[in-house]
């Protein structure tokens, strides 16, 4: 008696999907889209930017700026060489430029346990400085801690930051702690934010306490400044911005507006005004897929006959 084989019974394979949770906002980006919405993309100098890159993660960065220092026009020249190796989450970097000013940066991702970022920078020349940070992600929370130090001065600038997050609410604070040669620690400044995010609308209020010394006989902590930030994105090529500061120490209000709009593909033109006269104004234009030029001016429109307002043009080429 024979036996036919056995089929085989196929079982079916239930793949749950792995949930990627991104890591909650740092302290330096609450409110972030507000105020680079209403700083950037308004050149008030002349500058030329060339960014060449290699295939082996080498990258140059070389510009000449035409500003002013001490009511003078100078012409700054900027070198930066900065090499990456993404597969072991280093990146080097240096600067060198013609105020006789040398940096060196080093960064390394998951510093002796994941999720933990190390940057160590130093400088010399004009100024002299050591700084050492670290920085914590996670998805419920994030934590920074900066130390720099200046040997021509012996002082030590020690900040902190921490984030906690919990759906479209986080809320963060950052303190401030200065070191000096022959006089005890001080606290300096407390900031506290609480930041919402939906799909178009990012809100941000802090509020500022300068510290001033904590020690036997100082100042007690005080209150001098709270505001709010707004950004709201209604579309891929609209995006507006407010800003509100409120000085509780000289009790005055500034407010800042902003908006930029997306003509076509290439063209995108930006506009703020502030409630203390500045006005802005801002034209982006890809010439080619390797050339972007920026126009931009500043005037006060309380003192237009008393003014001088401020032109800068910025040319950014990729190699």
């Amino acid at each position: 008696m024979s036996y036919a084989p056995a089929k085989p019974v196929s079982v079916p394979v239930v793949v749950v999907p792995t949930v990627v949770r991104p890591a909650a906002p740092l302290y330096s980006n609450l409110g972030k889209g507000a105020k680079d919405l209403l700083s950037k993309g308004f050149p008030s100098t002349y500058k030329v930017e060339v960014t060449t890159s290699a295939e082996n993660g080498v990258q140059f960065v070389s510009s000449a700026e035409k500003k002013q220092a001490n009511k003078t026009d100078v012409v700054v020249g900027t070198f930066q060489p900065k090499y990456k190796l993404a597969s072991r989450g280093l990146e080097l970097t240096g600067t060198f430029d013609t105020d006789n000013q040398i940096k060196a940066e080093l960064a390394l991702d998951n510093l002796f346990v994941p999720g933990v970022k190390g940057t160590f920078k130093a400088q010399t020349g004009a100024s002299h400085d050591l700084e050492a940070a670290f920085e914590y992600k996670h998805e419920v929370g994030t934590f920074t801690s900066t130390f720099v130090h200046n040997p021509t001065t012996a002082k030590t600038l020690l900040s902190a930051t921490a984030t906690v997050s919990r759906q479209s609410v986080t809320a963060g604070v950052e303190s401030k702690y200065s070191l000096a040669p022959a006089q005890p620690g001080t606290l300096t400044t407390v900031t506290g934010a609480l930041n919402y995010k939906a799909a178009t609308h990012d809100l941000t209020a802090f509020v500022k306490s300068d510290a001033g010394s904590v020690t036997d006989g100082g100042d007690a902590p005080r209150l001098y400044s709270l505001g709010a930030h707004l950004h709201y994105t209604p579309s891929k090529e609209s995006s507006f911005a407010s800003s509100l500061d409120y000085d509780l120490q000289k009790n005055t209000i500034k407010v800042t507006i902003g908006g930029s709009q997306k003509l076509d593909a290439r063209t995108e033109t930006k506009a703020k005004f502030s409630s203390d006269g500045r006005l802005g104004l801002g034209v982006a234009q890809q010439l080619t897929p390797a050339v972007k030029a920026t126009l931009g001016t500043e005037l006060n429109t309380f003192d237009l006959a008393g003014s001088t307002p401020k032109f800068g043009v910025h040319f950014e080429v990729r190699a």
